[in-house]
Order: C-alpha cells, then structure tokens, then sequence
C-alpha cells in the first residue's frame, strides 16, 4: 500500500527531475547558434540564402507565438476574473 509520504516523495521526485530535465535542455538550446556555417563547407554557395530564409521563418514563428500568447493571456484573464467573481459571491 502507498503511504502518503511515499506517494509525496515520488511526486517531488518527479517535479525535481522534470525541472532538471528542462534546465538541461535549456542550456543545450542556448548552445545553438543560428547562422553558423561551420562544418558546413560543402553548402557554402547556398548558405546565406539558407540563413535568411532560417532567420525570416524564424521570425514569423516568432510572431505568431507572440500572438497566440497574447490571445490566450486575454482568455485566460477573463477565465480567471469571473472564476474569482463566482468564487468569492457564491462560494460559502
């Protein structure tokens, strides 16, 4: 049988490595260069185009990111004012 102390540790355990996952992988991707031409000698007559066109999607990708996020802060603050307005007049 689970204990509760058992079933606290293995979520702790869990969170603890679940952030320490995430922070590996957040350095990893700090690593990454965009531009970097090395190792590549063999594509270097395409490899401005290829940046450009590496940077401009990344740009887009870059904007609709901002955009979505800023759609779902604004339902989300909606979500969450009438939630606290339920809660607080009809919540004993």
């Amino acid at each position: 049988m689970l204990t509760l102390e058992l079933v606290n540790g293995l979520i702790l355990g869990s969170c603890t490595l679940g952030l320490f996952y995430a922070f590996l992988n957040a350095i990893w991707l700090s690593k990454i260069r965009i531009g970097n031409t090395e190792g590549y000698k063999e594509f270097d007559e395409d490899m401005d185009h290829h940046n450009a066109l590496l940077l401009e999607i990344g740009s887009y990708i870059e904007r609709g990111a901002a955009a979505f996020l800023a759609a779902e802060y604004r339902f989300m603050a909606i979500f969450v004012f009438i939630m606290a307005f339920v809660i607080f007049f009809f919540v004993e």
